[in-house]
């Protein structure tokens, strides 16, 4: 008479033998796989990257799908053992799958302007306003409400329109006859006084102004808002 123990150890034996046993899977059913899935899909058929080795093995055929929605790459999935695996395919970047519609632009929020400005009009606080738009360059408008309020704008603009980076003026730091701050500097000492500028200035340029004591005509160099700074011997 033959054990139980035996008996059901020859059961789990059998059982395992009779099991789908896993196998690694070759470049030529993984192209069958894909293929398959994809015209299911409603997409053509592409060629795929496969690696040169053989993918792990998977008892069953691994599921089929679009990576991230896109045909672009393939996604394969092992139910058992659990693996996945994403290959780079040739389809076009427009596959998508059955049904699936294609993403809309990314919408982002813009300045633009409340009310018609007539041109040289500065823009103030209430002027303008935050609004989705799309397919507008990123350098070419602004999100910054501290960009532009304050600037004046070269072309008169209707209520509505996006603020564009050509449509203002240019933002000076200094402006000429604008009083502003000159800091002058010689051997470690610092003093402040009020000047004159005699052109307009950016940041980084080097302008004119008058000194404000002997009244001579003199440069110093643009360091921000309303602020200049100069050696003791600058010309």
């Amino acid at each position: 008479m033959i054990a139980p123990a035996r008996v059901l150890g020859y059961g789990a034996l059998i059982a395992a033998m009779l099991a789908p046993q896993a196998r690694a899977l070759e470049a030529l059913e993984v192209q069958a796989l894909v293929r398959a899935a994809m015209e299911a899909a409603g997409q053509p058929a592409t060629e795929i990257t496969v690696p040169a080795r053989p993918l792990p093995a998977c008892t069953t055929p691994p599921e089929v799908l679009p990576f991230q929605g896109s045909w672009r790459s393939i996604e394969l999935r092992c139910a058992d053992p659990v693996w996945k695996r994403v290959l780079r395919s040739a389809a076009s970047p427009s596959a998508l799958p059955r049904g699936a519609k294609a993403p809309e632009a990314p919408q982002r929020e813009v300045l633009v302007l409340t009310r018609s400005l007539p041109k040289g009009a500065v823009i103030g606080p209430e002027d303008i306003a935050l609004q989705p738009a799309s397919a507008l360059g990123r350098a070419e408008v602004f999100e910054d409400p501290a960009l532009v309020i304050g600037r004046r704008l070269k072309q008169g603009l209707g209520g509505g329109q996006p603020l564009l980076a050509r449509q203002l003026e240019t933002d000076y730091a200094v402006e000429a006859d604008t009083p502003a701050t000159l800091t002058l500097t010689t051997r470690g000492i610092s003093v402040t006084v009020t000047v004159l500028p005699l052109e307009n200035g950016e940041t980084g340029e080097v302008i004119r102004l008058r000194h404000p004591v002997s009244g001579r005509e003199i440069r110093a160099r643009v360091i921000g808002r309303d602020n200049l700074a100069m050696a003791a011997n600058t010309p």
